[in-house]
């Protein structure tokens, strides 16, 4: 795991030097998020929100870094949630036909966790916890350009999320995988400078 997140760190690198001369093409995006079908049936569905920052590279081909917050339901749990804030480094290559952009793309980030304690469990004397962990999403999209700067983008995303939920307490201490791989639907306007 090491090696591969050295390799990323070293492509990206490389990746955003040679787009920084194109300092005019870098945009944002900000996007709302619908997320859903949780692996997980005790999660419910949910919005959310993020940005991102746009790198285009070469035609056709850009980087896009961003991050989200989402904060899903737990089922039967009293109203508790748990709040993701993945942030992701994602590649999307595609084609550029006059106005609109079709892509597909893949990347990987970092989720920072955090779960409410259902108050069955705080009744308890338990406390719960879900871990930070690295992921991997994939992607298909369409931006429609609105005029030069300014486009309206869609996306399905999928993610594959697996962070560990911990409950501890008096004589306690368990942990279990949280299937959290999920789907979203995105919409959002990018503007490019």
């Amino acid at each position: 795991m090491r090696k591969l997140v050295g390799l990323f760190i070293v492509t990206f690198t490389v990746l955003m030097i040679s787009a920084l001369p194109r300092a005019e093409a870098i945009g944002i995006e900000g996007h709302y998020l619908h997320a859903f079908a949780f692996q997980d049936n005790d999660l419910k569905d949910t919005s959310g929100w993020g940005g991102s920052l746009i790198f285009p590279l070469v035609a056709g081909v850009k980087i896009d870094l961003g991050g989200d917050w989402l904060q899903p339901e737990i089922k039967n749990s009293g109203n508790a949630k748990i709040t993701m804030i993945p942030v992701t480094a994602v590649l999307r290559a595609g084609i550029d036909l006059e106005l609109v952009y079709l892509y597909a793309g893949a990347g990987i980030g970092y989720s920072f966790n955090d779960s409410e304690t259902p108050e069955s469990m705080k009744a308890a004397g338990l406390k719960a916890d879900l871990n930070d962990e690295v992921f991997y999403c994939g992607l298909l999209g369409l931006e429609v350009g609105l005029v030069d700067t300014l486009a309206v983008r869609g996306e399905f995303r999928y993610n594959l999320m697996r962070p560990d939920f911990k409950v501890t307490g008096p004589g306690v201490s368990e942990k279990d995988e949280i299937k959290a791989d999920h789907m979203q639907i995105r919409l959002g306007l990018a503007l490019g400078f």
